[in-house]
C-alpha cells in the first residue's frame, strides 16, 4: 500500500509541477507525457531504469 501511495503522489506531482527546464525532473516529465501519448512506451514515472530493462523506452527529442 505504502508504494502504490509513493507511485500515484509521484504521478500527481510529474502532472502538476512545473520544474525547470534543465533539470532532471523536467526530462522525467517530459518522458512520461510521451507515454500519454503513445502507451506502448516510457511506463516509468519516476525512473527509466526497468523502460531500458524491457526495452521500452522512447528517446526525447531535444528541445531547441
Amino acid at each position: 500500500m505504502t508504494g502504490y501511495l509513493w507511485y500515484v503522489s509521484v504521478h500527481h506531482a510529474v502532472h502538476h509541477w512545473h520544474p525547470a527546464h534543465s533539470g532532471y525532473l523536467y526530462s522525467v516529465k517530459r518522458g512520461h507525457a510521451m507515454h500519454h501519448a503513445d502507451e506502448a512506451y516510457n511506463f516509468g514515472v519516476t525512473s527509466r531504469f526497468w523502460d531500458r530493462v524491457f526495452g521500452s523506452m522512447r528517446r526525447l527529442r531535444q528541445v531547441p
